[in-house]
């Protein structure tokens, strides 16, 4: 375990860094306490400020450089979780030197084309793109709204988990979501596998991705891809769990990671 570098956490797409409270600083991720756990809200997420323009793999990556910097981080264990995993492999494309090791959560890194797992989040957030809830003093209200194209009441929940109350009785979404809605293009595509994309491979650095099993946003397919750009990758199933697998499989998740970060994964 590379105890000497914190671990840092990047979210994805409609969270923020909130959605590992409860894992962050789990003594068997921390060593009990004494390695540090840092969450990391993206561009346009949580308590990052909102963006109209920018909103790229590229600039997210970018933005969480200059937070380490900030902070006077200069190598970290970096894990992302879907959209956070896509910048989080980005960014160690773009500076190995700052990654010591490499968790990505339930995502792959091919170009997501006529995905239905990508299109049912586009779903979830255009529909909160066209729903004001400043039209809204009830979330029940809200919940009967989105219903409507949103039939699925647990992403309908997460969705919901960015509405703020303002001051005047009503609603507010936490950040804007038609940016977020326009760039989900961008945030489908990923560079091409080497040794035809802009970014050179990195052999040596240990890069592991688990996946749920009841999940289609990492399939077996996806390895190659994963594997031209880290060839020291490996991959584990994480049986039951969907895409959320943290959240499906809370135990079993930290048990691995723990295995992964102790270098007993098999």
């Amino acid at each position: 375990m590379d105890a000497d570098t914190p671990l840092v956490w990047l979210h994805g797409l409609l969270g923020s860094g909130v959605n590992f409270r409860s894992i962050a600083g789990h003594p068997a991720l921390t060593d009990g306490g004494a390695r540090r756990s840092l969450t990391v809200d993206l561009r346009n997420h949580g308590r990052s400020p909102a963006a109209s323009a920018g909103l790229t793999l590229e600039s997210m990556a970018d933005d969480v450089l200059h937070t380490l910097d900030a902070r006077g981080v200069r190598r970290v264990t970096l894990i992302g979780h879907s959209l956070g995993g896509r910048v989080a492999a980005l960014l160690a494309l773009r500076a190995p030197h700052r990654v010591a090791r490499l968790v990505i959560m339930d995502v792959s890194l091919s170009t997501y084309a006529a995905s239905p797992a990508w299109d049912s989040v586009a779903a979830v957030l255009a529909a909160a793109a066209a729903l004001d809830p400043a039209r809204y003093t009830a979330r029940r209200d809200i919940d009967t709204a989105l219903a409507a194209t949103l039939p699925n009441a647990g992403e309908r929940s997460f969705l919901q988990q960015n509405l703020v109350a303002t001051g005047n009785g009503s609603y507010t979404w936490r950040m804007p979501m038609a940016p977020l809605l326009r760039a989900m293009p961008a945030f489908a595509g990923f560079p091409s596998p080497p040794p035809t994309g802009p970014y050179a491979p990195v052999p040596r650095l240990p890069v592991t991705f688990i996946a749920g099993t009841r999940s289609a946003f990492f399939t077996p397919a996806d390895q190659p891809a994963a594997a031209a750009f880290f060839p020291a990758a490996t991959f584990h199933p994480l049986p039951g769990a969907g895409h959320w697998l943290h959240a499906d499989k809370p135990t079993e998740f930290v048990t691995l990671l723990a295995n992964v970060l102790h270098d007993r994964a098999n």
